[in-house]
């Protein structure tokens, strides 16, 4: 039976861990249920020597004989089996012996996962709750994102993670210290020994290290209203300098025209150095007396 059911049992589960349980046909519901839960005080006795079940039945139907365990939803817990850092790439958490993780920004870069393990039987959905305790007298600036949550295991599903994320942290001269708690387990499913972990970050750790600053909203709202009365400001300025730039172009393109112009219609006469206009009738010398 075991090697039947693999994707739902563990590799740690023994025969021993094995209990025959009576299932009941529930034509209603169209399921099996435990038989003896038929009765209102359910008995049921196993003797695996003799290899006997006996059980309290109060209501006769369709039977069948199923195993079962104790733990076959799974037992949860933090997974401190394989902390090298081959096995565990960043930002994945490897945590000590003494269940605590030092922060560094080398390794997590404001962010960290904590590694969740299911073991035994892994039958059903089953939803783990969490939550985050900062120790007394951490300065407010320092952020850790999100403080609670819920982690889902699928049926089959044997390892998942908690990810969290560290906006701000403070340079301080003072170590500060967060703890992360499995709290409940739904389904039925069992919480184990390793539930809690220890998060230090060490002294002077400071927010120049971290990678993934809080966002200021304030500061943000106020540059998106400058930029608003600044873009229009701007264009009409640039658009009125572009106006000035060619009424001065087109000015000195008349006044170079007009030069022009004045040039064809007068000439230097070579004997007096005078001017003279090509529009008047150009008059001999020998018809005047002469200027001496």
């Amino acid at each position: 039976m075991l090697k039947i059911n693999k994707k739902v049992v563990g590799d740690d589960v023994t025969n021993e861990d094995i209990n025959p349980v009576l299932l009941l046909w529930d034509e209603k519901n169209q399921t099996w249920f435990d038989a003896a839960k038929t009765c209102p005080e359910p008995w049921t006795q196993v003797n695996k020597k003799a290899k006997v079940l006996k059980v309290n039945v109060c209501h006769l139907t369709q039977f069948a004989l199923f195993w079962t365990f104790e733990a076959e939803n799974g037992i949860f817990e933090f997974d401190g089996q394989t902390n090298d850092t081959l096995s565990r790439p960043p930002p994945h958490a490897v945590i000590g012996e003494d269940n605590n993780v030092i922060y560094s920004s080398e390794r997590y870069g404001g962010e960290m996962l904590l590694d969740i393990a299911r073991y035994k039987g892994s039958t059903d959905v089953i939803k783990i709750t969490w939550g985050v305790t900062i120790e007394p007298n951490t300065p407010d600036s320092f952020v850790v994102s999100p403080m609670f949550g819920e982690v889902e295991f699928g049926e089959g599903q044997w390892n998942s993670s908690i990810h969290l994320r560290f906006p701000f942290i403070p340079d301080t001269d003072q170590e500060i210290g967060i703890f992360v708690k499995l709290l409940n387990v739904s389904g039925g499913a069992m919480l184990g020994n390793f539930t809690s972990v220890k998060i230090t970050f060490p002294s002077n750790v400071g927010d120049d290290e971290v990678t993934t600053p809080v966002k200021d909203k304030n500061n943000s709202n106020r540059s998106d209203v400058v930029l608003k009365i600044l873009l229009p400001c701007l264009s009409g300025a640039l658009l009125i300098i572009g106006i000035i730039a060619a009424s001065i172009f087109l000015c000195k393109g008349q006044k170079s025209k007009k030069r022009v112009r004045m040039d064809s219609t007068y000439r230097i006469n070579p004997i007096f150095g005078i001017s003279t206009n090509l529009a008047v009738g150009e008059r001999s010398f020998t018809d005047q007396d002469p200027p001496y």
